[in-house]
Protein backbone atom coordinates (compact mmCIF):
# COMPACT_ATOMS: atom_id res chain seq x y z
CA UNK A 1 0.00 0.00 0.00
CA UNK A 2 2.94 2.34 0.63
CA UNK A 3 4.09 1.89 -2.96
CA UNK A 4 0.59 2.60 -4.28
CA UNK A 5 0.31 5.69 -2.08
CA UNK A 6 3.63 6.96 -3.40
CA UNK A 7 2.47 6.51 -7.01
CA UNK A 8 -0.78 8.40 -6.34
CA UNK A 9 0.97 11.24 -4.52
CA UNK A 10 3.61 11.67 -7.22
CA UNK A 11 1.00 11.87 -9.99
CA UNK A 12 -1.95 13.65 -8.40
CA UNK A 13 -0.66 15.50 -5.33
CA UNK A 14 0.83 14.97 -1.89
CA UNK A 15 -2.50 15.66 -0.17
CA UNK A 16 -3.98 12.28 -1.15
CA UNK A 17 -3.78 9.16 1.01
CA UNK A 18 -4.76 5.54 0.36
CA UNK A 19 -6.61 3.58 3.05
CA UNK A 20 -7.91 0.01 3.11
CA UNK A 21 -11.47 -0.96 3.93
CA UNK A 22 -13.35 -4.24 4.17
CA UNK A 23 -12.10 -7.32 5.99
CA UNK A 24 -8.49 -6.13 5.79
CA UNK A 25 -9.41 -3.10 7.89
CA UNK A 26 -11.33 -4.96 10.60
CA UNK A 27 -9.01 -7.96 10.80
CA UNK A 28 -10.85 -10.90 9.22
CA UNK A 29 -9.04 -11.21 5.89
CA UNK A 30 -7.07 -14.20 4.67
CA UNK A 31 -3.63 -13.94 3.09
CA UNK A 32 -5.03 -14.44 -0.43
CA UNK A 33 -8.08 -12.18 -0.06
CA UNK A 34 -8.69 -9.30 -2.47
CA UNK A 35 -7.89 -5.86 -1.08
CA UNK A 36 -10.36 -2.95 -1.21
CA UNK A 37 -8.92 0.56 -0.99
CA UNK A 38 -10.03 4.17 -1.22
CA UNK A 39 -8.09 7.29 -2.20
CA UNK A 40 -8.88 9.92 0.43
CA UNK A 41 -9.56 13.46 -0.82
CA UNK A 42 -9.07 15.69 2.25
CA UNK A 43 -10.87 18.60 0.57
CA UNK A 44 -14.15 16.62 0.50
CA UNK A 45 -14.41 14.78 3.85
CA UNK A 46 -18.19 14.44 3.45
CA UNK A 47 -18.25 13.47 -0.22
CA UNK A 48 -19.79 15.59 -2.95
CA UNK A 49 -23.05 17.21 -1.89
CA UNK A 50 -25.58 18.48 -4.47
CA UNK A 51 -24.60 22.10 -3.78
CA UNK A 52 -20.87 21.46 -4.23
CA UNK A 53 -20.18 23.19 -7.55
CA UNK A 54 -16.39 22.94 -7.39
CA UNK A 55 -14.64 21.31 -10.31
CA UNK A 56 -13.57 17.80 -9.44
CA UNK A 57 -9.80 17.21 -9.37
CA UNK A 58 -8.21 14.95 -11.99
CA UNK A 59 -7.96 12.11 -9.51
CA UNK A 60 -11.74 11.54 -9.74
CA UNK A 61 -11.24 10.28 -13.31
CA UNK A 62 -10.77 6.53 -12.80
CA UNK A 63 -9.43 6.18 -16.34
CA UNK A 64 -6.55 8.50 -15.46
CA UNK A 65 -5.95 6.58 -12.24
CA UNK A 66 -5.91 3.33 -14.24
CA UNK A 67 -3.39 4.78 -16.69
CA UNK A 68 -1.19 5.93 -13.80
CA UNK A 69 -1.22 2.44 -12.26
CA UNK A 70 -0.42 0.88 -15.62
CA UNK A 71 2.61 3.13 -16.06
CA UNK A 72 3.75 2.26 -12.53
CA UNK A 73 3.89 -1.45 -13.34
CA UNK A 74 0.62 -2.74 -11.91
CA UNK A 75 -1.11 -5.35 -14.08
CA UNK A 76 -4.56 -6.65 -15.13
CA UNK A 77 -5.93 -3.12 -14.93
CA UNK A 78 -9.57 -2.35 -15.64
CA UNK A 79 -11.39 0.91 -14.96
CA UNK A 80 -15.16 0.81 -14.37
CA UNK A 81 -16.31 4.44 -14.53
CA UNK A 82 -20.05 3.76 -14.80
CA UNK A 83 -20.36 1.58 -11.70
CA UNK A 84 -22.43 2.88 -8.77
CA UNK A 85 -19.02 3.43 -7.18
CA UNK A 86 -16.46 3.97 -9.98
CA UNK A 87 -13.40 1.80 -9.37
CA UNK A 88 -10.14 0.60 -10.83
CA UNK A 89 -9.38 -3.10 -10.59
CA UNK A 90 -5.74 -4.19 -10.76
CA UNK A 91 -3.17 -6.70 -9.57
CA UNK A 92 -0.05 -5.95 -7.58
CA UNK A 93 2.70 -7.98 -9.32
CA UNK A 94 4.86 -8.03 -6.17
CA UNK A 95 2.21 -9.71 -3.98
CA UNK A 96 -0.11 -11.18 -6.67
CA UNK A 97 -3.02 -9.63 -4.76
CA UNK A 98 -6.07 -8.46 -6.71
CA UNK A 99 -7.19 -5.00 -5.66
CA UNK A 100 -10.07 -2.57 -6.14
CA UNK A 101 -9.63 1.14 -5.53
CA UNK A 102 -12.16 3.99 -5.61
CA UNK A 103 -11.87 7.72 -5.13
CA UNK A 104 -13.11 9.18 -1.85
CA UNK A 105 -16.15 6.89 -1.47
CA UNK A 106 -15.67 6.62 2.29
CA UNK A 107 -18.74 4.58 3.21
CA UNK A 108 -16.60 1.44 3.03
CA UNK A 109 -14.37 2.92 5.73
CA UNK A 110 -17.36 3.83 7.91
CA UNK A 111 -18.81 0.33 7.43
CA UNK A 112 -15.49 -1.31 8.28
CA UNK A 113 -15.04 0.81 11.39
CA UNK A 114 -18.58 -0.04 12.51
CA UNK A 115 -17.84 -3.76 12.10
CA UNK A 116 -14.58 -3.26 13.99
CA UNK A 117 -16.54 -1.64 16.83
CA UNK A 118 -18.84 -4.68 16.99
CA UNK A 119 -15.76 -6.93 17.08
CA UNK A 120 -14.46 -4.90 20.03
CA UNK A 121 -17.71 -5.60 21.88
CA UNK A 122 -17.42 -9.38 21.38
CA UNK A 123 -14.01 -11.06 21.28
CA UNK A 124 -15.33 -14.17 19.50
CA UNK A 125 -16.82 -12.21 16.58
CA UNK A 126 -13.69 -12.06 14.41
CA UNK A 127 -12.97 -15.82 14.52
CA UNK A 128 -16.69 -16.51 14.03
CA UNK A 129 -16.76 -14.31 10.91
CA UNK A 130 -13.63 -15.98 9.59
CA UNK A 131 -15.13 -19.46 10.08
CA UNK A 132 -18.37 -18.50 8.33
CA UNK A 133 -16.53 -16.90 5.41
CA UNK A 134 -14.28 -19.96 5.05
CA UNK A 135 -17.31 -22.28 5.08
CA UNK A 136 -19.22 -20.16 2.55
CA UNK A 137 -16.25 -20.04 0.20
CA UNK A 138 -15.85 -23.83 0.38
CA UNK A 139 -19.52 -24.23 -0.63
CA UNK A 140 -19.39 -21.74 -3.50
CA UNK A 141 -21.52 -19.26 -1.53
CA UNK A 142 -19.08 -16.34 -1.15
CA UNK A 143 -19.09 -14.65 -4.55
CA UNK A 144 -21.42 -11.75 -5.33
CA UNK A 145 -19.76 -11.03 -8.69
CA UNK A 146 -18.60 -14.41 -10.05
CA UNK A 147 -17.31 -15.26 -13.52
CA UNK A 148 -19.97 -15.88 -16.15
CA UNK A 149 -21.92 -19.07 -15.55
CA UNK A 150 -21.12 -19.37 -11.85
CA UNK A 151 -23.55 -18.90 -8.97
CA UNK A 152 -24.20 -15.35 -7.74
CA UNK A 153 -24.15 -15.62 -3.99
CA UNK A 154 -23.13 -13.67 -0.88
CA UNK A 155 -20.45 -11.05 -0.50
CA UNK A 156 -18.33 -11.26 2.64
CA UNK A 157 -19.95 -7.99 3.70
CA UNK A 158 -23.47 -9.47 3.44
CA UNK A 159 -22.42 -12.51 5.51
CA UNK A 160 -20.95 -10.14 8.11
CA UNK A 161 -24.17 -8.12 8.32
CA UNK A 162 -26.16 -11.35 8.66
CA UNK A 163 -23.91 -12.53 11.47
CA UNK A 164 -24.05 -9.27 13.43
CA UNK A 165 -27.84 -9.17 12.96
CA UNK A 166 -28.14 -12.75 14.21
CA UNK A 167 -26.03 -11.94 17.30
CA UNK A 168 -28.13 -8.83 18.00
CA UNK A 169 -31.26 -10.97 17.71
CA UNK A 170 -29.84 -13.40 20.28
CA UNK A 171 -28.94 -10.53 22.63
CA UNK A 172 -25.18 -11.09 22.33
CA UNK A 173 -24.42 -7.76 20.62
CA UNK A 174 -25.87 -4.27 21.11
CA UNK A 175 -27.20 -1.92 18.46
CA UNK A 176 -24.41 0.63 18.08
CA UNK A 177 -26.67 2.96 16.08
CA UNK A 178 -29.55 3.10 18.56
CA UNK A 179 -30.48 6.19 20.60
CA UNK A 180 -28.23 8.60 18.75
CA UNK A 181 -29.09 12.28 19.23
CA UNK A 182 -30.58 14.18 16.30
CA UNK A 183 -27.89 14.77 13.70
CA UNK A 184 -28.06 18.56 13.94
CA UNK A 185 -27.74 18.41 17.75
CA UNK A 186 -24.92 15.88 17.93
CA UNK A 187 -22.19 18.52 17.84
CA UNK A 188 -20.18 16.96 15.03
CA UNK A 189 -20.68 16.15 11.38
CA UNK A 190 -20.56 12.45 10.50
CA UNK A 191 -22.67 12.49 7.36
CA UNK A 192 -21.42 11.44 3.94
CA UNK A 193 -22.91 12.18 0.54
CA UNK A 194 -23.33 9.29 -1.87
CA UNK A 195 -23.78 10.52 -5.45
CA UNK A 196 -25.04 7.42 -7.29
CA UNK A 197 -27.64 6.35 -8.26
CA UNK A 198 -28.95 9.62 -6.77
CA UNK A 199 -27.58 12.05 -4.18
CA UNK A 200 -28.13 10.53 -0.74
CA UNK A 201 -26.93 11.85 2.60
CA UNK A 202 -25.95 9.00 4.93
CA UNK A 203 -25.79 9.35 8.72
CA UNK A 204 -22.58 7.47 9.56
CA UNK A 205 -22.59 7.93 13.33
CA UNK A 206 -22.38 5.04 15.76
CA UNK A 207 -21.34 4.32 19.33
CA UNK A 208 -18.23 2.28 20.00
CA UNK A 209 -19.85 1.02 23.19
CA UNK A 210 -23.42 2.03 24.02
CA UNK A 211 -23.68 3.44 27.54
CA UNK A 212 -26.62 1.35 28.76
CA UNK A 213 -25.82 -2.08 27.28
CA UNK A 214 -24.21 -4.95 29.14
CA UNK A 215 -23.10 -8.18 27.53
CA UNK A 216 -24.79 -11.34 28.87
CA UNK A 217 -22.58 -12.99 31.51
CA UNK A 218 -22.61 -16.41 29.88
CA UNK A 219 -21.93 -16.40 26.14
CA UNK A 220 -21.64 -19.61 24.11
CA UNK A 221 -18.15 -20.43 22.92
CA UNK A 222 -17.23 -20.03 19.25
CA UNK A 223 -18.32 -23.55 18.32
CA UNK A 224 -21.64 -23.06 20.08
CA UNK A 225 -22.21 -19.77 18.29
CA UNK A 226 -21.36 -21.36 14.96
CA UNK A 227 -23.81 -24.20 15.57
CA UNK A 228 -26.52 -21.70 16.53
CA UNK A 229 -25.77 -19.59 13.42
CA UNK A 230 -26.40 -22.52 11.08
CA UNK A 231 -29.50 -23.54 13.03
CA UNK A 232 -30.88 -20.01 12.74
CA UNK A 233 -30.47 -19.67 8.96
CA UNK A 234 -31.61 -23.23 8.26
CA UNK A 235 -34.72 -23.34 10.42
CA UNK A 236 -35.58 -20.10 12.26
CA UNK A 237 -35.19 -17.09 9.98
CA UNK A 238 -38.40 -16.38 8.03
CA UNK A 239 -37.05 -15.31 4.66
CA UNK A 240 -40.43 -14.18 3.31
CA UNK A 241 -41.41 -11.98 6.24
CA UNK A 242 -38.15 -10.97 7.94
CA UNK A 243 -35.00 -9.10 6.96
CA UNK A 244 -31.64 -8.22 8.49
CA UNK A 245 -31.05 -4.62 9.56
CA UNK A 246 -28.34 -4.09 12.16
CA UNK A 247 -29.25 -0.38 12.21
CA UNK A 248 -32.65 -1.43 13.61
CA UNK A 249 -31.28 -4.03 16.01
CA UNK A 250 -30.94 -7.23 14.00
CA UNK A 251 -33.93 -9.12 12.62
CA UNK A 252 -37.00 -7.05 11.74
CA UNK A 253 -40.14 -7.27 9.65
CA UNK A 254 -39.35 -7.40 5.96
CA UNK A 255 -40.24 -4.37 3.86
CA UNK A 256 -40.38 -4.67 0.08
CA UNK A 257 -42.38 -1.60 -0.84
CA UNK A 258 -39.50 0.02 -2.76
CA UNK A 259 -38.86 -3.07 -4.89
CA UNK A 260 -41.37 -3.24 -7.74
CA UNK A 261 -39.66 -6.41 -8.97
CA UNK A 262 -40.57 -8.11 -5.71
CA UNK A 263 -44.18 -8.35 -6.88
CA UNK A 264 -43.14 -11.22 -9.15
CA UNK A 265 -42.98 -14.68 -7.61
CA UNK A 266 -40.16 -16.74 -9.04
CA UNK A 267 -39.27 -19.74 -6.94
CA UNK A 268 -39.72 -21.43 -3.59
CA UNK A 269 -37.23 -22.42 -0.91
CA UNK A 270 -36.87 -25.74 0.91
CA UNK A 271 -38.40 -24.06 3.95
CA UNK A 272 -41.97 -23.65 5.16
CA UNK A 273 -43.91 -20.63 3.97
CA UNK A 274 -45.08 -19.06 0.70
CA UNK A 275 -42.91 -18.80 -2.43
CA UNK A 276 -39.98 -16.42 -2.37
CA UNK A 277 -40.16 -13.00 -3.88
CA UNK A 278 -37.81 -12.21 -6.73
CA UNK A 279 -35.30 -10.84 -4.20
CA UNK A 280 -34.93 -13.89 -1.94
CA UNK A 281 -33.22 -12.19 1.03
CA UNK A 282 -32.94 -8.65 2.30
CA UNK A 283 -29.82 -7.65 4.24
CA UNK A 284 -29.84 -3.90 4.70
CA UNK A 285 -26.81 -1.62 4.73
CA UNK A 286 -26.43 0.20 8.08
CA UNK A 287 -25.77 3.60 6.48
CA UNK A 288 -27.40 3.46 3.02
CA UNK A 289 -30.75 2.58 4.54
CA UNK A 290 -32.50 1.64 1.26
CA UNK A 291 -29.67 -0.59 0.02
CA UNK A 292 -29.99 -4.38 0.13
CA UNK A 293 -26.40 -5.65 0.24
CA UNK A 294 -27.61 -9.14 -0.70
CA UNK A 295 -29.59 -8.04 -3.77
CA UNK A 296 -27.29 -10.00 -6.10
CA UNK A 297 -27.97 -13.33 -4.37
CA UNK A 298 -29.82 -15.57 -6.80
CA UNK A 299 -32.74 -17.77 -5.80
CA UNK A 300 -30.63 -20.82 -6.61
CA UNK A 301 -27.86 -19.60 -4.30
CA UNK A 302 -30.42 -18.95 -1.58
CA UNK A 303 -31.75 -22.48 -1.91
CA UNK A 304 -28.24 -23.89 -1.68
CA UNK A 305 -27.46 -21.69 1.33
CA UNK A 306 -30.50 -22.90 3.28
CA UNK A 307 -29.78 -26.50 2.30
CA UNK A 308 -26.10 -26.30 3.27
CA UNK A 309 -26.93 -24.66 6.61
CA UNK A 310 -29.31 -27.52 7.33
CA UNK A 311 -26.65 -30.02 6.31
CA UNK A 312 -24.19 -28.44 8.74
CA UNK A 313 -26.66 -28.69 11.63
CA UNK A 314 -26.99 -32.42 10.93
CA UNK A 315 -23.37 -33.30 10.23
CA UNK A 316 -21.29 -30.43 11.60
CA UNK A 317 -19.67 -29.58 8.27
Amino acid sequence: MRRLTRVIKEKFGSEYEVQPFGSTRYGVSSSEADVDMVIIDPSRPHGISPDDKRKQPAIYDVRRVADTLRRAGFTQIKSIPRASVPIVQFRDPLTSLDCDININERLGIFNSDLINAYCSNMVTLRPLLFSIKTWAKSKGLNSSNPPSGELRSFSSYALTMMTIGFLQHRGYLPNLQAHLPPLEASGYNMNFWRTRPRPTCCDCRFYTKPPSWKQPPHLPNQQGLLRDWFQFWAHEFKYNTQMVSIREGGIVERRDTNDVSNLVLTTSMPLSGPPFLSIPIRVMDPFIVEKNVACSVSARAMERFARECGEWTRNGQ
